[in-house]
């Protein structure tokens, strides 16, 4: 006998209706009787065709026995055919309003997402001007005790507008595999795992295990400026360091802000330039070197150095704003300037020299109480 199934794959969910139905050669004595076995689950069932609801049965990996046999009389023949088929879990993959999808498992199971901007201060190294934008996670767990869910695929959409800025060119955007959630280390997505851009607001992922992604995509400079740099001497040759930051401060993917300092000799000429009149990379780089002071928070607009500047020591600063890796951009500096010109500003470190003269005084007695 043959078995044919209404899904020739033999994949149905809970909600199914599965159809069997048996068939034989044509040279066989009619007519023939078929009955059919769920071993453990339901008493056997007669018939050349059945319905059963994939619900009666349960999750899981099943087969059906057929039985068939003709009517040869003395000598009939019974044959034997067996169908497998699997009945998985529909479980929605929904999260707010920017995630919305479906898993298909061998058991109960529920979604556990995880949703975040990139590790501040830490490189991908995505490359081909390429930068993280998000990572995320997604797994499908049993609910039941099980300690797998049996997952077949998982399949869902993401609404870019909710979670991606519009500046991000939505052709840019791809979709790579994180070793994990906390690691910095991707790989290409493969086989049956993949991505696909259906407008500019679906991103559709197909993925066959549970996974932690990295969405990237060409993402344009935070608009933000540090204005002004100011430097106010106190005591000791310390010096604080103010700036008037503008723009769009808010931006997720600004990571901040880094000083850097340069203290030489008032005679020496090496201070930090404006970026607008000396434009070398390799110039910027030098003097970049080794001249990190300090990696502050986007929200600060000061910082006091307490480190001592001696007499005949000044110094020159360049406050640069940085990508939400760390990156630092010398375009984007802005730099101390004295009298409007970039240049070294000395402390003041020599202590107040004073002393008090012609100083008098009188005693008065009375004879008051």
């Amino acid at each position: 006998p043959i078995i044919d199934q209404s899904n020739e794959n033999g994949i149905y969910k809970t909600a199914d209706t599965i159809t069997f139905s048996a068939r034989v050669m044509g040279n066989a004595a009619q007519p023939v009787t078929y009955s059919w076995s769920l071993y453990g689950l339901m008493e056997p069932i007669e018939g050349s065709e059945i319905e059963i609801n994939a619900a009666d049965i349960g999750l899981g990996d099943h087969y059906f026995q057929l039985t068939a046999r003709d009517s040869m009389i003395p000598y009939s023949i019974t044959e034997y055919a067996y169908a497998n088929f699997t009945i998985f879990n529909s479980t929605n993959v929904i999260e707010g309003d920017w995630l919305n999808g479906t898993a298909v498992t061998r058991t109960h199971a529920e979604s556990v997402v995880d949703l975040d901007y990139p590790i501040a201060g830490l490189n991908y190294r995505v490359g081909n001007e390429l930068s993280p934008l998000l990572r995320l996670s997604v797994d499908v767990v049993p609910t039941g005790g099980e300690l797998d869910a049996g997952m077949d695929w998982m399949d869902f959409d993401l609404n870019l507008t909710n979670i991606i800025p519009d500046t991000i060119p939505r052709d840019s955007i791809a979709v790579y595999q994180l070793d994990d959630f906390e690691s910095t280390n991707w790989g290409q997505l493969f086989g049956d795992d993949s991505f696909e851009l259906i407008n500019n607001d679906t991103l559709n992922v197909h993925l066959t295990q549970n996974m932690d992604i990295l969405i990237v995509g060409v993402l344009p400079t935070p608009e933000v400026d540090a204005g002004n740099v100011s430097l106010t001497k106190k005591p000791d040759g310390e010096m604080l360091v103010e700036w008037e930051p503008t723009g769009d401060i808010d931006n997720p993917y600004f990571g901040g802000w880094k000083i850097f300092r340069i203290a030489s000799p008032i005679t020496a000429s090496s201070y930090f330039p404006d970026p607008n009149d000396v434009s070398s990379e390799f110039v910027w780089n030098g003097l970049m070197a080794d001249t990190l002071s300090v990696s502050l928070p986007g929200s600060d607009n000061s910082w006091h150095d307490d480190r001592r500047l001696e007499i005949g020591t000044c110094a020159s600063y360049a406050v640069i704003p940085t990508d939400r890796a760390g990156e630092a951009k010398y375009t984007e500096a802005r730099v101390s300037k004295v009298n409007g010109v970039a240049g070294l500003t000395c402390g003041d470190s020599i202590d107040p020299n004073s002393e008090v003269s012609n100083f008098k005084s009188s005693i008065v007695y009375t004879n008051s109480t």
